[in-house]
């Protein structure tokens, strides 16, 4: 899993990843994968949308409230 915050872009980019080389690639581990992204999203969303909605924040700021 990788987290990549560009305050200098004002992009965020959030990767996940599965190693399908030694296992098979089924429908079961693409739905498991899909809603371990969405569940991540879910629980960090409400404090990016804080984030967005918030006038003069710091790099500082923004990294601690996400990082709670």
């Amino acid at each position: 899993m990788q987290k990549l915050l560009d305050f200098g872009a004002g992009e965020i980019d959030y990767k996940i990843s599965i190693n399908a080389e030694k296992n098979k690639l089924t429908n079961a581990n693409i739905e498991s994968f899909i809603y371990a992204k969405l569940g991540t999203m879910d629980c960090y969303l409400p404090e990016i949308k804080g984030i967005i909605e918030r006038e003069n924040i710091s790099i500082k700021e923004a990294t601690e409230i996400i990082e709670i």
